[in-house]
């Protein structure tokens, strides 16, 4: 049983008054500890989605190569930078020093061993994925209480104040109209989006506009603005939709597209 644990001054974690060794690595709601004999170091990341020049930024420029050979290795660039990233972070908590070279030593199914340079010595270091879904109702347990609420019965739960609810719903227009008939899961989903890192489409959400309509008029569809549409069809016997019906200048047109693509 630890009973106490205190840091050195480079901020490495240790058991007063013992021989053990002990590594701590944490990430949003994440917590991993290894505790052995011999020197310890481990690290626990999510996987981020960034871009090859942005994950140089955060690496080295000297892992150019090696990210860019991420295929023989893993399924995608940013699970293998993450990896990378893992391997450094957890070298340095081990013996303070960042390694000067990474290689790998093997690939066995999902997992990978690399092997750290540092100064004379050299360390190996097992890298593995982890799906938190099976154990997503212990690390989050409020929302999987709520799973079945709307987000306006769930803040009325525990919020009295109606200026915070307002400013709580603040982003809901993007997803709904009426927070009584909205999923609280599905809007809290999103929302944590803003807490880590909000994305956009480069070029503005017009560049998706554009890419739709080319869609539609590739498939003999008509954009038609400003118009009212009075009915939306669908093919017989089958939901799938065919077509739209609009007013212009108070006469009917049929607007008709095969949207099999969309």
């Amino acid at each position: 049983m630890i009973k106490k644990k205190t840091w050195l001054d480079s901020g490495k974690p240790q058991i007063a008054n013992s021989n053990l060794q002990i590594s701590i690595a944490h990430s949003r709601t994440l917590l991993l500890m290894t505790i052995g004999q011999n020197i310890q170091g481990c690290d626990l990341e999510f996987v981020e989605q960034r871009t090859l020049e942005q994950w140089l930024e955060l690496l080295g420029n000297q892992s150019q190569t090696f990210l860019q050979q991420f295929k023989n290795y893993d399924d995608t660039l940013c699970s293998f930078a993450t990896r990378l990233w893992c391997v450094k972070e957890s070298i340095f908590k081990a013996t303070g020093i960042f390694p000067q070279l990474i290689t790998v030593e093997m690939k066995s199914q999902k997992g990978v061993i690399f092997t750290a340079q540092v100064v004379n010595n050299s360390f190996h270091v097992l890298t593995f994925p982890v799906n938190i879904m099976p154990v997503f109702p212990f690390i989050y347990p409020n929302l999987t209480l709520a799973i079945k609420q709307t987000l306006g019965n769930f803040l009325d739960s525990i919020i009295k104040d109606q200026d915070l609810k307002l400013l709580l719903c603040g982003n809901m227009h993007y997803y709904h109209t009426n927070p009584y008939t909205l999923s609280f899961l599905f809007y809290s989903f999103a929302q944590s989006s803003y807490f880590y890192g909000s994305w956009f489409i480069k070029g503005g959400s017009q560049v998706l506009s554009n890419y739709l309509a080319s869609v539609i008029k590739e498939h003999n569809g008509e954009i038609l603005l400003s118009h009212l549409v009075t009915k939306i069809m669908t093919n017989k016997g089958k939901e799938k939709l065919s077509g739209l019906s609009a007013r212009v200048n108070q006469r009917k047109q049929l607007n008709n597209s095969s949207l099999k693509l969309l």
